[in-house]
């Protein structure tokens, strides 16, 4: 993310967008193993969402019949007109497809449209300030092919000399970027006074820059550019395993609006090591699986306790000395958004909860199946902590939730079961094979960068 802005100019501050009204809510009392910190958040009120319009084609959807028009009985339809089941010839389902405009009002979104206005803006800036620094890195990557043409005929060929991506992204108080033939270059404030400000671009500072080493799949995953999509909207981890050449620059997103400029320098052939060279990892990683077996055995202890008291966790368990219980505020099991640059939304995904790190589909499942009032135990996605949560309230009613699904695009909760779809798929094909009795003699040839379509 850029520093702050220079003198004189001024930055929106954003903040994070409210749930949304037709999903549900579950505020919870957390435990964490260990417990997180923070400050209590307001509850909500729980009759505050008011009921959608029913859509005509709910009548279609569950085969009921339409409600009779004034001076028409209800066994009105000829008896050769199709029946209600058949929406696209039916006249309910023809009136129905013709759109009708809703408009919130101004005061129920106007800060979402100062958010979003305020995003546009950093997404902005951050791609001009990133236009020089890939211009000098795609410059790069050009010589570098010039270099792997020329060497096999001339042993006496010379790399080009790398380029300093931290100075690059890092550049004195008060540089700026001049355009000139050979490129994007940098020049210091006193030169840059000397110049039209209309030649000229300003330096951007993003922090250090990252290089890792050889990294694996799992180790790639762990850091923050590991889930962001590229500019073809692809997973960066996937395409950075792929056939992307290297030295060559990219820009990708996440689902928060960080942006990560970066390059594939170097890959080689996955093997298996030898166990000498993983014995630290394998034997971090048995403890750590060990560890689980504890860490939920006293998860479970302490739920137990709190459901023989009838009370909240602050007063049941929150006394105890390595306990600390924190409230959550309202949260929805699942989540959408818009990735900056592309006008669309994303697949659902599992939403952020405060004080919860990393929660998966085991917390959520364990959240919304409680009764106001109980207490569950459950872990974390990576399974890395063990939670105590008792539910304080819900929001909307049941009721209206129920009224929201009825009129709700379907395919907004067909993309919820995508991945469970995708498995189901999966396994399906994998159950043939065994069937089957297939057996592969030889693996697969690796994918060649000229066999990509």
């Amino acid at each position: 993310k850029p520093a702050a802005p220079a003198e004189g100019k001024t930055e929106e501050k954003t903040e994070t967008p409210p749930a949304a009204p037709d999903q549900k809510t579950a505020p919870t009392e957390t435990k964490p193993a260990p417990a997180a910190g923070g400050q209590p958040t307001p509850k909500t009120d729980a009759n505050t969402s008011a009921a959608p319009v029913r859509s005509p084609f709910h009548l279609v959807s569950t085969n009921q019949a339409p409600t009779p028009e004034a001076g028409k009985p209800a066994d009105a339809t000829p008896a050769d007109k199709p029946a209600a089941t058949e929406p696209a010839t039916t006249p309910a389902a023809t009136d129905a497809a013709k759109p009708r405009a809703e408009f919130k009002p101004l005061e129920e979104v106007k800060d979402e449209i100062r958010r979003e206005l305020a995003r546009a803006k950093v997404r902005d800036r951050i791609l001009r300030g990133f236009q020089p620094i890939r211009a000098n890195m795609s410059q790069y990557h050009k010589s570098r092919i010039d270099y792997e043409a020329n060497k096999e005929e001339n042993d006496s060929t010379a790399a080009p000399p790398p380029i300093d991506l931290n100075a690059l992204a890092n550049p004195a108080p008060g540089a700026r970027w001049v355009k000139k033939k050979e490129g994007w270059r940098l020049v210091d404030a006193k030169e840059a006074e000397t110049l039209p400000p209309g030649e000229t671009l300003p330096a951007e500072t993003f922090g250090p820059t990252q290089k890792t080493k050889l990294i694996t799949w799992a180790d790639l995953g762990e850091l923050n550019i590991a889930e962001s999509r590229t500019e073809g909207n692809q997973l960066f981890i996937k395409e950075a395993f792929s056939a992307t050449n290297t030295w060559l620059p990219g820009i990708s997103w996440d689902l928060d609006g960080n942006a990560y400029l970066s390059w594939k320098i170097d890959e080689k052939e996955e093997r298996v090591p030898e166990f000498d060279e993983v014995r630290d990892k394998v034997l971090a990683a048995w403890r750590f699986i060990e560890a689980r077996k504890a860490a939920q055995k006293y998860a479970d202890q302490l739920a137990d306790e709190a459901r023989k008291s009838d009370k909240s966790l602050a007063q049941s368990i929150g006394d105890k000395p390595d306990v600390e219980v924190s409230e959550t505020g309202p949260f929805t099991w699942m989540t959408s958004g818009i990735i900056p640059g592309y006008q669309y939304r994303m697949r659902p995904r599992i939403s952020a909860v405060e004080h919860v790190e990393a929660p998966g589909d085991a917390f959520m499942k364990t959240a919304y199946g409680l009764e106001v009032g109980r207490i569950g135990v459950a872990m974390n996605l990576p399974e890395s902590t063990v939670y105590v949560m008792r539910l304080i309230e819900t929001n909307p009613l049941e009721s209206v939730l129920m009224a929201s699904f009825e009129v709700d695009d379907f395919g907004k909760y067909y993309e919820v079961a995508g991945p469970d779809f995708q498995k189901a798929a999966a396994n399906w094909i994998e159950s043939l094979k065994r069937e089957a009795g297939l057996k592969w003699e030889r693996p697969a040839e690796p994918l060649q960068s000229d066999d990509r379509q």
